[in-house]
């Protein structure tokens, strides 16, 4: 039985939340064992009340019941939604006919995919432009464009009279906080978890993120609160997680952090790994290892989340099928597309049998991609001595 948790946040609005801890790989990607929460709100008003957004398909009969208590069919005036992912969306359907005269505010892309996707009537569908305001019982609900923050349609809601912005998945974090609101809390490991769901789940799309959060402080308003769609809410002081969000999509490196990723099948880079990973110690580097090989494998989503903001990467395979290996294939994938650059250098470290491929064409792809290449070292499998690099000097902090 999944944890749900309704909390009224101002006189009229309330938070719905449902706790999943049965998925266990986001995206069916990255692994999550800390769990995640959806969040949907409810605005009750004199004229009409307001649904933004909805959970995951699976907890639909649940979202129902617990929607049952605050609203009628005859009530629900609108159902917003902000971003057409199924794990906010999944509900729509049958929400749209509980709820038979509850019009759906949307961008114009999210209309198109209402109709394809959920087969939803057009008649039922209204779409909103950027900065259009929508008077309802007193309170004036102002939309403003989001595009792709992470998919095209992606909008915010600001409730105007109580500074309030409802973001969905920008600012949101992986985790099933205790604390509803950071008024009560902020748990310590939630600002980690935050940052691996920026780095996995937007970091493709961090410059429009960064865009979108230009557009946010930008607003005339001094915002009391930051309302996302997974995690913990922001009604103490919303600022702070809009400046963690600016340095995690920037990749701002911390001066004296190394990451080491080691994929290796037979433990023939270890010698030049451990080598490198204690000159690196006396150097003044903080180091943090991660190694996959045929005993196991750390998790994907927690080498993109220390990445991001490392200052050097120290990338070491093996050679597989005179290519890179598939796993640290993938790796680098992800870090090209999930993490800036700047102000990052890569060590690249390589072994094979009969040809030294791996390290060029690693070399190859980051370079294209923006990415400082200070070293690569290349081993047949003779041979396991580190030779004399240049390291760059770790800054304090």
């Amino acid at each position: 039985m999944s944890k749900i948790l309704t909390r009224q946040l101002t006189d009229n609005l309330y938070l719905l939340r449902v706790d999943d801890e049965k998925t266990h790989y986001f995206e069916s990607l990255w692994e999550i064992p800390e769990g995640i929460t959806y969040n949907a709100y409810l605005l009750k008003t004199r004229e009409g009340d307001v649904l933004f957004d909805g959970w995951k398909s699976t907890f639909t009969n649940e979202l129902l019941d617990t929607l049952s208590t605050l609203t009628s069919p005859s009530d629900l005036k609108y159902m917003v939604v902000h971003h057409m992912e199924p794990d906010h969306t999944g509900s729509i359907r049958t929400l749209t006919r509980f709820y038979s005269k509850a019009k759906i505010l949307v961008h114009p892309v999210g209309k198109k995919m209402l109709e394809k996707f959920y087969g939803i009537p057009s008649k039922r569908i209204e779409i909103v432009k950027n900065d259009q305001t929508v008077k309802l019982g007193g309170k004036h609900l102002r939309f403003l464009y989001a595009s792709w923050i992470h998919w095209p349609e992606t909008i915010f809601t600001l409730i105007e009279e109580d500074n309030l912005l409802l973001t969905c998945d920008a600012f949101g974090g992986y985790g099933l906080p205790d604390c509803v609101t950071d008024l009560e809390c902020i748990p310590d490991s939630y600002m980690y978890s935050a940052e691996k769901y920026m780095v996995t789940v937007v970091g493709h799309y961090r410059r429009n993120l960064l865009t979108g959060i230009s557009k946010v402080e930008q607003l005339e308003y001094k915002l009391n609160g930051i309302l996302p769609g997974h995690g913990l809410l922001w009604l103490k002081n919303p600022q702070t997680i809009i400046d963690a969000y600016k340095i995690w999509a920037n990749g701002e490196p911390v001066g004296n952090r190394a990451t080491i990723v080691q994929v290796t099948m037979y433990g023939l880079t270890d010698n030049l790994v451990l080598s490198l990973e204690s000159r690196l110690r006396s150097s003044g580097y903080r180091i943090r290892r991660f190694v996959l090989n045929d005993e196991g494998r750390p998790n994907l989503s927690d080498i993109l989340a220390i990445a991001n903001r490392t200052k050097l990467l120290v990338l070491a395979t093996g050679t597989y099928e005179a290519k890179v290996h598939p796993l640290m294939q993938f790796i680098i994938e992800e870090i090209k597309e999930k993490i800036p650059p700047t102000g990052k250098n890569v060590i690249i470290v390589t072994s094979y049998g009969w040809g030294s491929v791996a390290g060029r064409e690693i070399k190859s792809v980051l370079e294209k991609s923006g990415w400082n290449i200070i070293n690569v070292i290349e081993s047949d499998l003779t041979r396991g001595t580190l030779p004399s690099i240049q390291l760059p000097l770790a800054n304090s902090g």
